[in-house]
C-alpha cells in the first residue's frame, strides 16, 4: 500500500551551481599574444542544472520544476533569479560574512 506522503511528491528537483554565462561575439580568433575587437556580449543564465530547468520548462514540462542553489547577493544573482520566472526556483542566499573581532595590541 503507498503511503499518502508518497502520492503527493511531484515534480524534479535538480540543485547545483547557478551561473552568469558571459557571452562576447569577436571579430577573430587571435593568434598568441594578439588581441581581439569585442563586437557584442551579453549576458545569459547558464549551469547545467539551470540549462536543465529552463530547457523542460520552456518544453512545457507536465509537472513542477524546483532549482536549489547558492544565489549571489549582486546583479548576477538577480539575474539569474528573474531568468527563472517560469519555474519555482528554490533561492537560497550566501550566509553573511562574519567579521573578525578587532584585537588590540596588548
Amino acid at each position: 500500500m503507498k503511503s499518502k506522503r508518497a502520492n503527493s511528491r511531484r515534480g524534479l528537483l535538480a540543485g547545483g551551481n547557478w551561473v552568469i554565462d558571459q557571452v562576447k561575439i569577436i571579430d577573430v580568433h587571435p593568434q598568441p599574444e594578439r588581441l581581439a575587437n569585442i563586437l557584442s556580449q551579453a549576458n545569459a543564465p547558464g549551469g547545467a542544472r539551470c540549462n536543465l530547468l529552463l530547457a523542460l520548462a520552456k518544453s512545457g514540462a507536465p509537472f513542477p520544476l524546483y532549482g536549489a542553489g547558492l544565489v549571489g547577493k549582486d546583479a548576477s544573482g538577480e539575474q539569474s533569479l528573474k531568468s527563472a520566472a517560469n519555474i519555482k526556483l528554490i533561492p537560497i542566499t550566501s550566509p553573511p560574512r562574519h567579521k573578525r573581532p578587532h584585537l588590540s595590541p596588548t
